[in-house]
């Protein structure tokens, strides 16, 4: 997607560990929905206190944070083709529009339904 393809272009930019982490968030944001940071931080042989420092260090947000602005953003492009606020939250790993709601108004202005609307 546009949007995901924008920020694996920023991954050189960061520290080895952190940038492991990011391109296996943003491979399927939606399966690392459910990847437990610990897990993560296995995956990319550091500790998990040590990843979530490189994080607030260097994106300027949590891994949590970092997760969801990218399933925020699966779901905007979803919304912007037109689908159902109910799907695009599925299809970005959010068990509900509500979850996908209660997420996104910490990084977007507008209510998925006014994106959609817009589309």
């Amino acid at each position: 997607t546009p949007m995901l393809e924008r920020n694996k272009a920023t991954i050189p930019s960061l520290p080895p560990a952190e940038q492991r982490a990011a391109k296996l968030l943003l491979a399927d944001p939606r399966s690392s929905a459910t990847l437990p940071v610990s897990e993560l931080a296995d995956r990319v042989h550091v500790s998990p206190r040590h990843l979530a420092r490189l994080f607030a260090q260097h994106a300027g947000l949590s891994i949590i944070d970092y997760q969801h602005r990218l399933r925020v953003a699966l779901a905007r492009e979803r919304l912007e083709r037109g689908e159902s606020v109910e799907c695009a939250a599925q299809q970005a790993g959010f068990g509900s529009a509500r979850s996908l709601r209660r997420v996104w108004q910490k990084f977007e202005h507008l209510s998925p339904g006014a994106v959609r609307a817009r589309a």
